[in-house]
């Protein structure tokens, strides 16, 4: 799964439905480096670590960041807690990086941060971690068959992801675009259609489903 949403709520319920199933033996995979923020916290660790162990992985490329993520600008290792919004402790809390501390000595350089990526024209993706996500998100699209958008705008101000979308996504892809309106004429799904209309041409060929996620995730499920 792909995401540009700083928001918690997806990874929380994936989280949960892996610890209730599937303890111990998978885990959420934001591929890239991370680390639990909570020292002796076993649920968390990069998925090829998991993958090692015998278990699996569930993928979820959150490419503008995460609300529960944190950062040392140090040695770039995220920092990840779930079922709460850490990123916004680099605001009002003093945490350092456990691993530079033990490492390095203890700095107000090793002083852990926020780092999400803002909706705007220019988005700065140099930081390697950054770098990772999306190019797992580039190798993902390019190997899929079908993908379906739930409550994406395509807006213009998300260059690099509509550059990524040109470059990755298959010619003979199936999309598939979810959102919420009353009725296929109102003129925000008519804008909304026109749009991925122009972006995918003849690759954008079903009507947009108008009942929402929730409506259409039933859906699939019963088919």
């Amino acid at each position: 799964m792909l995401s540009t949403n700083w928001d918690i709520l997806l990874d929380n319920s994936i989280k949960k439905y892996i610890g209730i199933n599937y303890y111990e033996k998978a885990v959420v995979d934001y591929c890239c480096y991370i680390s639990s923020f909570d020292k002796y916290d076993k649920t968390i660790m990069p998925g090829l670590e998991m993958l090692g162990m015998g278990g699996f992985n569930v993928k979820l490329l959150k490419l503008h960041g995460s609300l529960n993520w944190l950062q040392c600008p140090k040695c770039h290792r995220l920092y990840v807690r779930f079922d709460e919004k850490i990123g916004m402790l680099a605001f009002t809390d003093y945490v350092n990086c456990r691993h530079c501390d033990n490492n390095l000595g203890i700095s107000e350089a090793n002083k852990l941060i926020s780092n999400s990526i803002m909706p705007t024209f220019i988005k700065d993706l140099s930081n390697p971690q950054y770098k990772l996500i999306w190019q797992n998100a580039g190798v993902e699209l390019s190997e899929a068959e079908k993908i379906v958008f739930i409550g994406y705008s395509l807006p213009q101000a998300d260059f690099e992801m509509r550059q990524l979308l040109s470059r990755m996504v298959r010619k003979d892809a199936q999309i598939k675009v979810v959102s919420f309106g009353k009725s296929k004429n109102a003129p925000s799904i008519r804008s909304l259609n026109q749009r991925y209309k122009i972006f995918f041409g003849e690759r954008f060929k079903e009507p947009i489903y108008i009942h929402g996620a929730r409506s259409y995730v039933m859906n699939e499920l019963d088919n």
